[in-house]
C-alpha cells in the first residue's frame, strides 16, 4: 500500500505545496513526486539527505528547475 506525504515549500516568494507519493522497497524507501508532468525521485542517502534522481528519458524531454528540486529535498529532510 503507498502512502501519501504533503511538502510544503517556500520558493521565489510562492507557497506550494506537492504531492509525495512513499515507495516501500524492504528496507529503503523512495518518495516520487509528480512536478508539471516529470516524476522525480527522492531517495534518502546513510546521512539522511535526499538523493534526486529523474528518468534520463523524462530529463530530455521535460524542463526542470534545479533549485526547486532542492527545495524540495530540504524540506522532506526538515520533515523527518
Amino acid at each position: 500500500m503507498e502512502e501519501s506525504i504533503e511538502i510544503p515549500i517556500s520558493y521565489k516568494g510562492e507557497e506550494i505545496i506537492f504531492l509525495g507519493i512513499i515507495v516501500s522497497t524492504g528496507y529503503n524507501y523512495s518518495i516520487k513526486v509528480d512536478i508539471n508532468g516529470l516524476t522525480v525521485t527522492f531517495e534518502p542517502d546513510e546521512e539522511r539527505h535526499y538523493r534526486i534522481m529523474i528518468d534520463p528519458l523524462q530529463a530530455n524531454t521535460h524542463k526542470y528547475d534545479l533549485e526547486l528540486l532542492k527545495c524540495i529535498a530540504s524540506a522532506l529532510e526538515v520533515q523527518e
